[in-house]
């Protein structure tokens, strides 16, 4: 259930001590829909700002980069998916 007063409250302490929500962002070469190889079943869209995973919208958490992959860390809410 939305709960009015305590998202003012966070509006209220992001205002006073001036953090800003910064939106984590996917590398271009990453954006589109992603498919398995084998069989071609749809598993994950990656937006410039959010993802799309087993029919929900996702935030991410964090995109990192290693010599060959990417890891990328998705949020919704509480929960956490890499």
């Amino acid at each position: 259930m939305f709960n009015t007063k305590r998202l003012l409250c966070l509006f209220l302490l992001f205002a006073v001590t001036g953090v800003s929500a910064q939106k984590v962002r996917v590398h271009a070469a990453l954006n589109g829909h992603w498919l398995h190889p084998q069989n071609n079943e749809w598993l994950v869209s990656f937006a410039p700002t959010f993802a799309v995973y087993k029919s929900g919208f996702w935030d991410y958490s964090s995109i990192g980069k290693t010599k060959n992959a990417y890891a990328i860390k998705l949020m919704k809410g509480n929960l956490f998916r890499q």
